[in-house]
């Protein structure tokens, strides 16, 4: 079994924002750097894989003209990997440190498509789907493959792991063969479409809320920011969608509180950069002001904040009360974590028939469609 990955290519990914990666349901690895849109139309024959590169960091260099340099080369780099190197039929680990302290191996079964998968934080749209075979301890991993792990990158070559990790996942691999021939195949005869989670109807529903926000409507102002922070029907201006949030917030709107946290969170449109620290302090901030005024992605992404210690200081039970107060709203993501959190023991004692209970009910809410941007 082992001899049919051995030239295959092994990716480490680790993904500290809020997602369902792991889920049944969903299965499938995303990478941020959202604002880079759809990459699908850059061509991935390696006959142009040099210009089809020198692409990627032309688009990244113009999303992020904000971030130095330093950062701009070595992000662009990582999607480069995410969207040109784990093709179908390569191996992926998940490094989870947070929730389920575990590494998991899958084999990549799809193609890149984008778009915001249901409960997933929404600068997570690049994505492939993924047949998980095997789970490991953190501590057991690690013993194995030392240094393996690079906290810096999300994204991180771990072909010179190859003979550990054939090894140590040999027999997940063996057993799960039938499983990952029929995902490769489902995925293959219907390959995941990509999708514009836009929100806007038509262009005269974007000239609408343009209209509001001149008017100084926050809920217009909202929309108009989330049009030109994604480029939709405008040319895409992630300082003017900042500036438009604050604006919005400053009025104590709570969707603009989470988004203006977002803004600080991923470093997008800030006037200069604070560095990480401050940024997600101030994003912890704007979240607990949006928390505090019913928003539940926002009470989602606080209790993400507090479990792994994002801007604030590590407090498992708080991150699950804030799951909690998002989940009592019917927030399918942190439906989805509560499950984690009972079945892990984050922040609380573990309980599988909670567990299940909170999953049965994301299960369902995934079932009936989409999530969206607000």
């Amino acid at each position: 079994m082992n001899a049919q990955y051995a030239n295959a290519a092994i990716t480490g990914i680790h993904m500290s924002n809020l997602n369902c990666a792991l889920s049944e349901i969903n299965p499938h690895i995303s990478i941020g750097w959202g604002l880079l849109g759809n990459l699908g139309d850059i061509p991935v024959d390696k006959a142009v894989r040099d210009a089809a590169r020198r692409e990627l960091q032309e688009r990244f260099d113009f999303s992020y003209p904000y971030k130095g340099e330093g950062s701009r080369g070595p992000g662009a780099i990582q999607v480069a990997r995410f969207y040109f190197d784990m093709t179908p039929g390569d191996l992926v680990l998940l490094f989870d440190g947070n929730y389920t302290r575990t590494v998991n191996l899958g084999v990549v079964t799809s193609q890149y498509y984008y778009g915001c998968r249901f409960g997933q934080d929404t600068d997570y749209v690049h994505n492939k789907n993924v047949c998980w075979v095997g789970q490991m301890p953190y501590a057991a991993f690690n013993r194995n493959c030392p240094k393996a792990y690079i906290g810096q990158c999300s994204v991180w070559s771990l072909d010179n792991y190859r003979d550990e990790i054939l090894s140590l996942f040999s027999l997940n691999l063996e057993r799960n063969a039938a499983k990952i021939a029929v995902q490769m195949a489902k995925d293959k005869a219907n390959p995941p479409a990509s999708s514009d989670y836009s929100g806007y109807a038509d262009k005269a529903d974007l000239k609408e809320h343009i209209q509001g926000a001149i008017q100084n409507d926050p809920q217009a102002l909202v929309r108009t920011a989330l049009a030109y922070e994604y480029g939709f029907g405008v040319p895409q201006d992630v300082r003017m969608a900042r500036q438009l949030y604050e604006q919005a917030a400053n009025e104590g709107n709570a969707d603009a509180e989470y988004h203006l946290g977002l803004c600080y969170y991923h470093n997008r449109g800030l006037a200069g950069d604070l560095g990480t620290d401050k940024n997600r302090r101030a994003a912890a901030e704007w979240y607990e002001k949006a928390a505090n005024h019913g928003n539940a992605k926002a009470q989602a992404a606080l209790g993400n904040c507090y479990i792994c210690g994002i801007g604030v200081g590590k407090d498992g039970d708080k991150g699950r009360r804030w799951f909690a107060e998002a989940a009592l709203q019917n927030y399918p993501i942190a439906e989805y974590m509560m499950h984690v959190c009972y079945k892990n023991g984050v922040g609380v004692k573990k309980d599988d028939i909670w567990a299940s209970s909170w999953l049965s009910r994301y299960q369902l809410a995934a079932g009936s469609g989409a999530d969206s941007l607000l």
